[in-house]
This record gives structure tokens, C-alpha cells and sequence, in this order.
């Protein structure tokens, strides 16, 4: 007859404290205070599905495509953009899980919605965001504030670290934007007033002119460098 010996580990000399635990509520685990529950909450008010072709179900559902979009934004937000990263970080990462309801996504899912369902550029959609986030705060929009108010330790003694700065960069821009103008009156026979300084309504009835003789002309804006534009 056979005996067979069965070993186990040395529980008393090799233990560790590593234990298995059931899965809570990610929600539980976030700080109030973290930027990802910032960020869900200025996105309550976008419609992100306007920036998305709509799925045709066959077979498989597959992930949900808003879902990977809050990814997306997420992620260049907190200065990422490759889709290795937003797999490991669907994967390791608590914010993304609760973002995802704790799925993981592959980086092809991402690959195949910034090619085949994202109908804008990405950036398009921080505008929205940008406008539902004044919303939320109140923010006027009729006001330009200038950011880096320094106050200094004696009472009503203040200066603006970057005033001086914005105000020359402010001058050469209007300075490029009167000598746009003398170009496109002198080419192409346009009456814009120019002077040296500007509104931004002012500047915004320019454009839309300019963006009407572009449709009437049938002429596509182009990006980047390498690319002929025309002077319009």
C-alpha cells in the first residue's frame, strides 16, 4: 500500500498581514474634497453624448461611451494623454474606478472611441465645461480680473504681481491685431475701423464677418503648422 504525505506552509514562521477584503463602496473611500469629485460635479451639467456618434448594439454592449469620456477629460486634466496610461490608471487608480463603477477598460477601448465615436475635438468640450463652471460659481463674464493680487503686510497696501506683464502683452496684441486689419483692408478691400485699442465685441463682429465671407467662399480653416492658410 502507497502512503502519500501531504505538506503545508509554516504558518507560524512565514504569516504575513496581507488579507483579503471584500469590496466597499469607492464613494466611501474618495475625500469631499478630492478633484474627482470636483470635476463629476462640473460635468452634471454637460451633455456629453452631443460629442459622441451613438453605438450600434450588436452582440456584445461593450463599455459605456460617456463613461470613457469622464475618463478621457479626466486624465488630461491631470496632465496624462497616452491610453496606456488611462488602462493602468482604470486599473490601479481609485479615482478612475469610481469614474468607471470599478470596470476596466483596455486601451483599445479608448483607441476605438477617440477614433471612432468622438465627433469633436476633445478641447471643445473644456469650453463647455469652462461655461457650466461659471454657472456654478456665479462668475460674471462681463468682467476681465486679472490673476496674482499681492498683499502686502501694511493694510490697504496691495500690488499686482502680473499687471505690468499683461498690460505689454495686452499692447503688442492690439498692435498685431491693427496691423491684421490695415492687411485685410488693403488685400481684400475690406472698411474695418482700426485704433489701438480694442473690445472683445468689437474684435467678435470682425470674425463673424470674416468666418461669413469664408462660408460664402467655400475656404476651411486650417490648423497647425505646415498647413497654407489663406490671409482671411
Amino acid at each position: 500500500m502507497e502512503n502519500s504525505t501531504f505538506t503545508q506552509s509554516n504558518y507560524s514562521n512565514h504569516y504575513n498581514a496581507f488579507q483579503l477584503s471584500l469590496p466597499l463602496n469607492l464613494g466611501i473611500k474618495i475625500n469631499s474634497n478630492d478633484e474627482v469629485v470636483s470635476f463629476l460635479k462640473a460635468l452634471e451639467g454637460v451633455n456629453l453624448n452631443k460629442y459622441l456618434k451613438r453605438k450600434e448594439c450588436r452582440g456584445r454592449k461593450g463599455y459605456d461611451n460617456v463613461m470613457l469620456l469622464k475618463v478621457v477629460i479626466f486624465v488630461r486634466m491631470i496632465g496624462f494623454c497616452d491610453v496606456r496610461s488611462m488602462e493602468s490608471l482604470c486599473r490601479h487608480d481609485i479615482r478612475f474606478m469610481y469614474i468607471m463603477k470599478e470596470e476596466t477598460p483596455s486601451f483599445m477601448a479608448f483607441e476605438r472611441l477617440l477614433k471612432d465615436y468622438l465627433i469633436e475635438d476633445i478641447d471643445y468640450i473644456f469650453f463647455d465645461i469652462s461655461q457650466n463652471i461659471g454657472k456654478l460659481m456665479n462668475i460674471d463674464k462681463t468682467i476681465q480680473y486679472i490673476d496674482g493680487k499681492k498683499f502686502e503686510a501694511n493694510a490697504n497696501k496691495y500690488s499686482f504681481v502680473y499687471k505690468t506683464r499683461i498690460i505689454n502683452a495686452r499692447k503688442k496684441l492690439f498692435t498685431r491685431i491693427t496691423e491684421d486689419i490695415i492687411s485685410l483692408n488693403n488685400e481684400k478691400g475690406f472698411d474695418f475701423q482700426y485704433h489701438y485699442f480694442y473690445y472683445a465685441q468689437e474684435i467678435g463682429y470682425i470674425v463673424q464677418y470674416l468666418m461669413e465671407c469664408m462660408v460664402n467662399n467655400d475656404i476651411n480653416p486650417v490648423y497647425g503648422k505646415g498647413k497654407r492658410k489663406t490671409s482671411i
